[in-house]
């Protein structure tokens, strides 16, 4: 499965976290909507990243000790 990855950045370049879509269209508008309210170059968003995932057990249990293993997931 692919999924969007899409690193938001606001307050000077300070990273406010990820947002994942299943389109790529869906996370092209939305990286267009947040950069056009940035107020410098630091304050937009990084190129989408597209994220292949298996659809297994394993693979799923990869991608989240990859992707959510992060201190500061919340």
């Amino acid at each position: 499965m692919r999924f969007y990855r899409l690193h938001v950045r606001r307050l000077g370049g300070e990273s406010e976290g990820y947002l994942w879509f299943t389109s790529l269209g869906d996370a092209t508008q939305e990286r267009c909507e947040l950069d056009s309210m940035a107020q410098d170059e630091s304050d937009k968003c990084e190129p989408i990243e597209a994220v292949d995932i298996v659809p297994s057990k394993a693979g799923i249990l990869a991608a989240l000790r990859e992707f959510a293993s992060h201190a500061d997931n919340g």
